[in-house]
């Protein structure tokens, strides 16, 4: 014969491999057996119920009566239309039909909706290309009337320095550069005092040509005979 404690710890789940990290180890709650009879300080044991309030549960009584009453009617009412839906079926075919007319309408008015926006589109990009090639435009005659200017401005250059060059001094023209430079002396030895009063210095007087007006660079560039 076991005894009731022998009996309890054969009713424990004891795993067997357990090793010693305890990695495999199983934590059950303790629980008696089915065929262990209640404890002898619990044979005599009544349970207490908490005590209620009269009012309250007439209260509850009544009023959960009230709302069984009320959700089975909602129930009932609800079944019976599902089953005349479900029955006959129209009310969702026209629903249907009438959800597929609403797309179709939302497909146009979003058609015609494209395509003013993109006329509007079209319309900026082509007043955007156009301004573009009116700068262009604007771009190239301003290039083309600088360039002209520039032509312009090279050409009087030149003839200014052309009309300029007919003044310069040549071995050609140097004797008669000498004989003005003779002719028009100036002065510049002279004084100006605060109030703007010219002091002048001394005087030149202009000499006689001489009767020879070969200059000095003709002379030497004339060949000298010596007599024996």
């Amino acid at each position: 014969m076991f005894s009731t404690k022998s009996l309890s710890i054969l009713s424990l789940p004891i795993k067997t491999n357990v090793n010693n990290t305890g990695s495999n180890l199983v934590f059950v709650r303790w629980r008696k057996p089915r065929w262990i009879p209640m404890s002898r300080s619990k044979l005599e044991y009544l349970p207490t119920h908490p005590p209620k309030d009269p009012w309250e549960s007439e209260f509850m009584k009544k009023n959960m009566n009230y709302y069984r009453t009320s959700m089975k009617a909602l129930r009932n009412y609800f079944k019976k239309e599902q089953d005349a839906l479900s029955a006959t079926g129209t009310v969702m075919m026209e629903k249907a039909r009438h959800e597929e007319e609403e797309f179709r309408q939302l497909l146009k008015e979003n058609e015609v909706e494209n395509q003013r926006v993109a006329a509007i589109r079209e319309a900026r990009v082509k007043a955007e290309q156009d301004a573009r090639l009116l700068l262009r435009l604007e771009g190239i005659e301003s290039a083309k009337k600088r360039k002209a200017e520039l032509a312009s401005e090279a050409d009087k250059t030149v003839l200014h320095y052309q009309e300029l060059a007919k003044t310069f001094i040549t071995p050609e023209t140097l004797d008669q550069a000498l004989e003005e430079c003779l002719d028009n002396l100036v002065i510049y030895d002279f004084a100006i005092d605060k109030n703007g009063n010219v002091f002048k210095g001394r005087t030149v007087e202009v000499l006689e040509k001489p009767a020879s007006t070969m200059s000095p660079l003709s002379k030497a560039q004339t060949p000298q005979t010596h007599s024996s």
